[in-house]
């Protein structure tokens, strides 16, 4: 399985881009981040590259800092190089523990699990959210760096990784259980029905979590520029800087309908399952 299930910062800032071309001046260039351990990496926009440092990355694409600046980017860094090979080998223990464990269930019980799943996918979301707010809320005169927010998404990242990993193993086997000529043909046609249906919330989510993440930059990107005006002058004040946050404003609403929008088509999913799922009780 695939562990780029988190946070693609890169996509994030693609849906940004694609607001609209009366308002690329406001947009900041974006180099491309681990989804893995996404860091946001911006430039020059105004004062607000100020208060934001560039991250330093590491060739095993993790967020720790190092004490001295004069690494290369090649470099791995002394955590990663000393713990991955069993970090990665507990990992890969995990993921076959679960895949036999699931292996062993009946159908009704794989789809509790994944009911279960979900609504910690769900309780994520909230504590992505909650984290966020967290950070901009610390107080006058503070300004969140991107440390801040890249340890948030380093975090909710892990979480979503596993949750989606653990529900694409059990499409997975699924997938091969309906193939059994073996298995019980009710079974095997309800695992057919809702397999689609699986596939379908996956890829919901994906696009609800880019979305997310698209919203998250915004909020940031309108508390700096809040910043900006409660620091300076009237005078000094530009239109250029009022513009951006009106647009900041309209962005904001416009992807908190998309957001509601694939919230929707999720719920509508969830509620097929949940009545295939009552058909086996």
């Amino acid at each position: 399985m695939s562990n780029r299930n988190g946070i693609d910062i890169e996509t994030a800032m693609s849906i940004l881009s694609n607001r609209g071309s009366s308002d690329a001046h406001s947009r900041t260039n974006v180099v491309s981040s681990s989804e893995d351990d996404p860091c946001i990496t911006t430039t020059k926009q105004g004062n607000i590259s100020e208060h934001i440092k560039t991250p330093h990355t590491n060739a095993c694409n993790c967020s720790y800092t190092p004490i001295h600046d004069n690494l290369t980017s090649s470099t791995t860094c002394e955590p990663c190089e000393n713990s991955s090979s069993s970090n990665n080998n507990s990992s890969e223990s995990q993921s076959i523990f679960f895949y036999q464990h699931c292996c062993k269930m009946t159908l009704l019980e794989k789809l509790s699990l994944l009911f279960q799943l979900q609504r910690e996918r769900v309780q994520t979301y909230t504590l992505y959210d909650t984290g966020l707010q967290m950070i901009l809320s610390h107080g006058q005169g503070h300004h969140p760096t991107v440390d801040e927010y890249t340890a948030l998404c380093t975090n909710v990242t892990a979480t979503f990784t596993v949750l989606s990993n653990s529900i694409n193993t059990i499409c997975s086997i699924m997938i091969e259980t309906s193939k059994n000529q073996e298995e019980k043909i009710n079974d095997r046609m309800t695992m057919n029905e809702i397999i689609p249906w699986i596939q379908k919330l996956q890829q919901l989510e994906k696009q609800k979590l880019q979305f997310t993440a698209a919203l998250h930059l915004e909020k940031i990107r309108l508390y700096y520029t809040r910043s900006i005006d409660e620091s300076s002058s009237e005078e000094d004040i530009t239109n250029s800087t009022t513009k951006q946050t009106v647009l900041f404003h309209q962005s904001i609403k416009q992807l908190n309908i998309s957001i509601t929008n694939v919230i929707q088509q999720i719920n509508e999913v969830m509620d097929e399952m949940q009545s295939i799922m009552l058909d086996l009780s």
